[in-house]
């Protein structure tokens, strides 16, 4: 019976879900492997501390995003993202890039610099070379990072809890809701179908690349 409840009372929460968590694991796959790229190839001055920048989230607490994001966009703050998509997307964005990055940054240490290098002597452009050459070859790392990201961001409930508002209200926040409320079928209704949506995403995705279960969690 729960199950059946489930698109009278989630459709909206389900829509967020998705919503949020495929529109950050892009712009994680993007932001992730163009950093990785200047860092690993380009190797500008301040390299270290674009690499820190970049993982330093990552240790960080959830809900310590949060309320740095809060601080710094509400308020009298001059741009104000309180219980908008944006906010909860910049947060998902903090946290999980370096996923993405740290993967790609792996792949490119065993790529050997002389396939960029033979496009850049031949004439193309950096963009060019990035675009048509290093892309292909480093884009088993970007899924695989993009697949953890999106499936963690699936199941993200510490960074959410302090930026939803009604009209952003994911999966996780209403299962939440439902454990508090002492309605345990609902709640186990959705984690259910969470779990099941992770593991097709995850398995369709190895399946297509001739891998195992265990590849998509590899970083690198």
């Amino acid at each position: 019976a729960n199950y059946t409840r489930i698109p009278k009372y989630s459709t909206k929460e389900l829509f967020n879900s998705f919503y949020l968590s495929i529109l950050a694991t892009v712009l994680c796959a993007v932001l992730g492997s163009i950093v990785a790229y200047i860092t690993e190839r380009k190797k500008p001055r301040g390299a270290a501390l674009l690499d820190l920048s970049v993982m330093a989230p990552f240790i960080l607490p959830g809900t310590v995003v949060s309320i740095a994001l809060l601080s710094a966009f509400s308020g009298s703050s001059v741009i104000r993202l309180t219980g908008t998509y944006t906010i909860i997307i910049i947060s998902y964005m903090i946290r999980r890039t370096p996923y993405v990055y740290r993967s790609v940054c792996a792949s490119l240490t065993q790529l050997n610099p002389s396939l960029e290098e033979a496009s850049t002597i031949a004439g193309a452009t950096w963009f060019y070379t990035f675009r048509k050459v290093s892309v292909p070859l480093i884009m088993p790392a970007i899924i695989s990072g993009s697949i953890l990201t999106l499936t963690t961001l699936l199941q993200e409930l510490s960074t959410t809890i302090l930026l939803y508002s009604g009209r952003t209200r994911t999966v996780p926040i209403q299962i939440y809701s439902a454990v508090q409320d002492g309605k345990l079928g609902q709640a186990s209704a959705l984690s259910v179908v969470l779990l099941v949506v992770v593991f097709i995403i995850v398995f369709s995705t190895n399946r297509k690349q001739g891998k195992g279960m265990s590849a998509a969690f590899k970083m690198g």
